[in-house]
């Protein structure tokens, strides 16, 4: 079992093959189940250590398949599969980059409009990661659904998930409207056309 603070979920079911020589561990090979999918290494990855904690470089990739992201605190579910880089170091007040392009395969918001993202919450600890990654759903399966509206969306141009394990947000990106309602005052309209538009990381509104 691998549990990490910047990870939702837990790791299982781990296996590795690796090498240490000169404060350099390669990872030749690494697999496991994670969110009800699984990771494998996709190349050769090495860590250089500079001391118990602190390693000067990271450079590695995984491939994700049918993984399950929870986020309870921003009302998220999503399904991801896709290449995930991990770069740079964490010594000092550095942290290192976790970037890629990520395929949503299905994704469920259902929190209240005007909501705001994790930035504007974030907790009063140090990041341990970066993020940029890239989330594209063109064949649909996100869906929103709250007091106001359940609509079923799609990618027009693909989301950028940036900021840190802390305090993340979305942004650029745009979803289109596949098929919906709008509830108002107990009423319910067809929503034929609507485009939401992600123009700043720091809010969901």
């Amino acid at each position: 079992l691998i549990e990490a603070r910047s990870c939702p979920l837990p790791a299982t079911g781990t296996t590795a093959k690796l090498s240490l020589e000169d404060g350099v561990v390669s990872i030749r090979a690494l697999s496991g189940a994670i969110g009800g999918g699984s990771f494998d290494l996709a190349r050769e990855t090495s860590l250089v250590l500079d001391g118990v904690t602190c390693v000067s470089r990271f450079d590695g990739a995984v491939e994700l398949t049918a993984v399950t992201m929870r986020y309870p605190s921003q009302s998220f579910t999503g399904r991801v599969s896709g290449p995930l880089q991990v770069e740079g170091s964490n010594c000092g007040e550095s942290v290192p980059k976790l970037s890629g392009d990520l395929i949503l395969e299905q994704a469920k918001y259902r929190g209240t409009p005007g909501g705001s993202s994790a930035s504007s919450r974030a907790a009063a600890t140090r990041a341990s990661v970066a993020l940029d990654i890239g989330l594209s759903a063109p064949g649909g399966n996100i869906f929103v659904k709250n007091d106001l509206v359940n609509a079923e969306l799609a990618t027009k141009t693909a989301l950028r998930l940036t900021g840190d394990d802390t305090a993340w947000g979305i942004a650029p990106g745009t979803l289109g409207l596949i098929a919906g309602k709008l509830f108002v005052q107990g009423v319910a309209f067809e929503l034929r056309k609507a485009d939401i538009e992600f123009v700043d990381a720091r809010t969901l509104d």
